[in-house]
């Protein structure tokens, strides 16, 4: 008997605590995370598809509002190490015309969703979606920039990135968790016209995916 009054005890118990937290008031906070994680990136420029690794970091800093969503400016950089898909004739210019090499450094704004903060699903707590709207400057080579005898050429860049992930609580304000972000930078010159209408019909564009390590502050 004393057995089952226990049992009843701890039951009772865990569903008070359970229906404390649903009933605990949605509090707004300063949201800071920041990210490190590797970037499998292709591109076209001028016409020369390629693709290449490389590493990525960026820091966000913003408002949690009610614990559900985030309004944030982030500020970061991604390098990419590869090669351009070249024909044989090119072998002449020696290897560093096959070479990518770049560093893009992009600034935005956007939000991130917690739909299931307030779930007691482990699985579910801590997922998020994310969004962004980004400008920036990309500093990179390519065939034509090689053979003129110059390094690099940089330009200006504008587009979007989308990611989906999951953080685990670590304390009652820090968070821990990864990320895979899918990142599309359009490529504009100086004039801010698109190469696309001069060039090449796919236009010229960055199309990266990323795989991120995360912490941050809620």
């Amino acid at each position: 008997m004393k057995r089952i009054i226990l049992v009843l005890f701890v039951a009772l118990f865990c569903e008070a605590a359970f229906a404390q937290d649903n009933s605990a008031p949605k509090r707004s906070s300063f949201y800071v995370n920041a990210d490190l994680g590797a970037n499998l990136t292709s591109l076209n420029r001028n016409s020369y598809d390629g693709t290449g690794f490389g590493f990525v970091g960026e820091v966000s800093l913003g408002m949690l509002i009610k614990e559900a969503a985030t309004l944030q400016g982030s500020f970061g950089f991604y390098t990419i190490d590869g090669d351009y898909d070249l024909p044989k004739q090119y072998d002449k210019y020696g290897k560093k015309v096959r070479e990518i090499n770049a560093l893009v450094v992009v600034g935005g704004f956007g939000t991130t969703v917690f739909p299931f903060s307030r779930s007691q699903n482990p699985f579910l707590h801590g997922t998020f979606f994310g969004a962004k709207a980004l400008m920036g400057l990309s500093f990179i080579s390519d065939p034509t920039i090689v053979i003129l005898g110059n390094h690099r050429s940089d330009d200006l860049v504008m587009g979007i990135d989308l990611e989906l992930g999951k953080d685990w609580e670590i304390s009652e304000r820090f968070y821990m968790g990864i990320g895979i972000r899918w990142r599309y930078l359009g490529i504009v010159d100086s004039d801010g016209e698109n190469y696309h209408e001069d060039y090449d019909s796919n236009g010229n564009h960055i199309n990266s995916l990323q795989v991120l390590f995360r912490i941050n502050r809620k």
